[in-house]
C-alpha cells in the first residue's frame, strides 16, 4: 500500500469513525515504553496512534498503537501491536484486530 502518513493517520481517523467498534480513546497515551522494542523500529518515527478497539459481545477493550516510521526511502514502514486491557490470554482478539487494522488500510 502506498500511502503518506498524513494519509495514513486520516484513514485511522476515518476507521474510528465509521465503526462502533474503533475508537480514539478520550485520553490517548504514548506507546507503551516496550512498543518501540518490540516492533524494532529502526529509522525516525514518524507518528503514533493509539486506537482502542471494543469487542462487540463483552465490550472488552483492547488498545491498539499504531506507529509509522520513516525508512530512508520514500516508504513509510507501519507497526502495529494490540493489547488486551484484562486477562491473560485474549481468545485470539489481538491477531484480528491487527488484521483488521491493516485490511482497513488496504482498502481505504
Amino acid at each position: 500500500v502506498q500511502m503518506t502518513a498524513d494519509q495514513i493517520s486520516d484513514s485511522l481517523r476515518a476507521l474510528c469513525d465509521s465503526s462502533s467498534n474503533w475508537r480514539y480513546p478520550e485520553e490517548p497515551t504514548e506507546a507503551p515504553a516496550d512498543a518501540e522494542a518490540m516492533v524494532s523500529i529502526n529509522g525516525p518515527q514518524i507518528a503514533s496512534h493509539h486506537l482502542v478497539h471494543v469487542s462487540s459481545l463483552m465490550r472488552y477493550r483492547d488498545d491498539v498503537w499504531v506507529i509509522l516510521e520513516e525508512t530512508g526511502t520514500s516508504e513509510i514502514r507501519i507497526h502495529a501491536e494490540s493489547r488486551s486491557r484484562l486477562g491473560k490470554g485474549d481468545l485470539g482478539q489481538n491477531p484480528r484486530n491487527l488484521r483488521q487494522l491493516l485490511s482497513w488500510l488496504r482498502d481505504h
